[in-house]
């Protein structure tokens, strides 16, 4: 597709990358950050395809064809399959949640498509990370989705010693692992911005927005 996008003079290809690409899931308790000296090293299919696909695209990249590859890390949004609208459902039926301190690079889907939209309009050429201005504390975010739909909540703290235990299980490494996108990859493209938000401001439009839907 690519290649076909430069014969016919098209000006910019922006591709999809993944987080996947590094090939980390994140630890329990334990700080885990991508940076500038992080190298890829895929370790699901999905994860290879994108790389093998990254580095095929660079060899396209011309003065005349430009190419902006784009590393999100979790999408989440009131219409996104995967991940997000599991813990939604998940949140909403425990009224005892355990209380872990997490930090995890995600990204609205508006923010997505606006971070896109500066993409598009700039004509840039480079490889991206864009992730929301606060991190994913998934405790917090569940906690959240509970509050907003009126329900009552017990958080229950979890003894650092379990963390060992946590760390051995893909689903909690995923969930309250510490995986996030460092600041430094950031140096070079200044002129792109994530439009910033707050955690329970972007709670409530996807809570609203699922409403609207559950009634349509």
């Amino acid at each position: 597709m690519a290649q076909k996008a430069k014969a016919e003079d098209v000006k910019q290809f922006i591709f999809m990358s993944t987080m996947a690409v590094y090939g980390k899931e994140g630890q329990v308790g334990k700080s885990d950050q991508i940076d500038t000296q992080t190298p890829m090293n895929p370790t699901t299919n999905y994860g290879i395809s994108k790389k093998f696909a990254e580095q095929a695209l660079q060899e396209l990249i011309s003065d005349s064809f430009k190419v902006a590859i784009v590393r999100p890390p979790m999408i989440y949004g009131a219409h996104c399959p995967g991940n997000f609208q599991r813990l939604m459902q998940l949140s909403k039926r425990l009224p005892i949640i355990p209380n872990i301190n997490n930090q995890r690079s995600a990204l609205y889907i508006k923010h997505l498509t606006a971070f896109i939209d500066q993409l598009i309009s700039l004509e840039v050429t480079g490889v991206y990370h864009p992730q929301d201005s606060f991190y994913f504390d998934t405790s917090s975010v569940m906690y959240e989705i509970r509050r907003q739909s009126h329900r009552k909540t017990l958080l229950i703290n979890m003894p650092s010693m379990l963390n060992k235990y946590f760390n051995k299980l893909s689903v909690f490494r995923k969930l309250f692992g510490n995986l996030t996108y460092s600041n430094t990859l950031y140096e070079n493209n200044n002129a792109l911005e994530v439009i910033p938000g707050k955690m329970s401001l972007v709670i409530a439009d996807i809570m609203d927005e699922t409403t609207t839907k559950d009634k349509a």
